[in-house]
């Protein structure tokens, strides 16, 4: 039998302390198993635990089982309790308990009557003499009027700012309610008036912000032409004027001058007569620039419209339309070339995946021969349209149809076709 070198705890303590015997072994302080598991341990499972903590409960009149005698405070007499409430009782009965309580609220009567001083005071409004009790000790005047009385006299006196009527208040600028609703709606029209006058000057400001850049584009434009007539070329006028090569031909487009002689220099092309012939370009829509002028024509004048708007530093759209809610990137190519188109479609995925608008490819010609050209616009959510049907695109978009359907009903619509079971276009 082991020899045992332990220290039992008392019940009464709030934490146990474990037993370890000569060999450095832990064992359970209920039974004296050995435990195995983490240095804190110190009962050998949840029964040892539960039966040393009941034992602890029942010791110090903590548990339901336990029993203990006190006395009354109030009779004397001895009762037996139990329970977890058990230290709190005081009394035998719910009588006792009541008697107590009267006693102490009668002492207490008695107490306040033999603290009570009565001593008299003049009222510093009107002079009466009044009763003060110690509980009072600052009582100044005689009753609530008094005090009032001469709590308004102590303000400063104001002038309303409606009536011109002389009064007595602390923070208000108006003598009653009337004069304080019509103040509020003075103040309602002098903001309405301020605001007005406000919109006008931004409107102004706008304005001559507009005239501004007109009068800028106009003398760039003025100086271009005259570079140009010099023999220089739109590479050399841009990089002249704007810096940038690419803004040359830009320049140059602003006048009508140079769209008539571009016009005519294209329509007497070679190239644009064979591209015509075998079928990549049409003949209403020589150029790009055409077909946005037409597209242009057809938008919402309530839309804005910017041509050759900037995608994130990736490249340029041709066109860029604000309808409101609804944003989007349109891309133009006048070439039917399978090349040409492909990178049009490109172009409108990145340009509506960067700038978080609806990507849309104008096409000068659009037929039943794009029908896998038309399947994978339709699952990157891109629009295909004709510049003379870009309008009813848009509006069939706001209206919520799917972009599938958009370009169904487009294809039947260039071909001259109706479609069938499709909603009624919104004009």
């Amino acid at each position: 039998m082991l020899l045992l070198e332990a220290r039992f705890t008392n019940y009464t303590e709030s934490q146990p302390t474990p037993i370890i015997d000569q060999h450095g072994m832990r064992r359970c302080i209920e039974c004296g198993v050995v435990v195995t598991g983490h240095g804190k341990k110190k009962f050998c499972g949840t029964e040892c635990t539960q039966a040393y903590h009941l034992k602890r409960k029942v010791k110090t009149g903590q548990s339901k089982k336990g029993k203990h005698t006190k006395e009354c405070v109030w009779c004397g007499e001895v009762f037996t309790v139990r329970g977890h409430g058990a230290g709190a009782r005081m009394y035998c009965s719910p009588g006792c308990q009541r008697a107590s309580y009267e006693d102490k609220k009668m002492q207490l009567k008695i107490e306040n009557a033999r603290s009570m001083v009565n001593r008299y005071r003049d009222c510093e409004n009107c002079g009466a003499t009044y009763q003060v009790l110690k509980h009072q000790s600052r009582r100044k005047y005689c009753s609530y009027a008094c005090r009032d009385e001469a709590f308004n006299k102590s303000r400063p006196r104001k002038q309303c700012i409606i009536c011109g009527e002389w009064f007595s208040h602390s923070y208000r600028d108006t003598c009653s309610d009337n004069c304080k609703e019509a103040h509020k709606l003075y103040r309602q029209m002098k903001s309405r008036l301020a605001n007005m006058a406000r919109s006008e000057l931004s409107e102004c400001k706008r304005n001559a912000k507009r005239i501004m850049r007109a009068r800028k584009e106009r003398a760039e434009t003025t100086s271009a032409l005259r570079l140009w007539r010099g023999g220089m070329e739109p590479k050399e006028i841009g990089l002249q004027i704007r810096g940038d090569p690419r803004m040359g031909a830009s320049i140059l487009w602003r006048s009508r001058q140079y769209r008539r002689r571009s016009e005519t220099r294209r329509r007497k092309s070679t190239w644009l007569a064979g591209e015509q012939m075998i079928g990549y370009r049409h003949a209403d829509y020589p150029s790009e620039n055409s077909m946005l002028d037409d597209i242009q024509e057809t938008m919402n004048i309530d839309w804005v419209v910017v041509r050759e708007k900037m995608v994130r530093g990736w490249s340029k759209v041709d066109m860029f339309v604000d309808a409101g809610v609804h944003k989007y990137m349109i891309e133009a190519k006048a070439s039917m070339r399978k090349s040409r188109m492909a990178c049009a479609l490109g172009q409108a995925v990145i340009a509506a995946e960067l700038s978080g608008c609806v990507g849309i490819v104008c096409l000068p010609v659009i037929s039943d021969d794009q029908r896998d050209y038309e399947r994978v616009a339709n699952a990157s959510g891109i629009i295909i349209s004709h510049p003379k049907t870009i309008r009813r695109a848009i509006d069939m978009h706001i209206d919520g149809e799917s972009v599938s359907v958009i370009n169904k009903t487009i294809r039947h619509l260039a071909k001259g076709t109706p479609p069938q079971n499709i909603k009624k276009i919104r004009r």
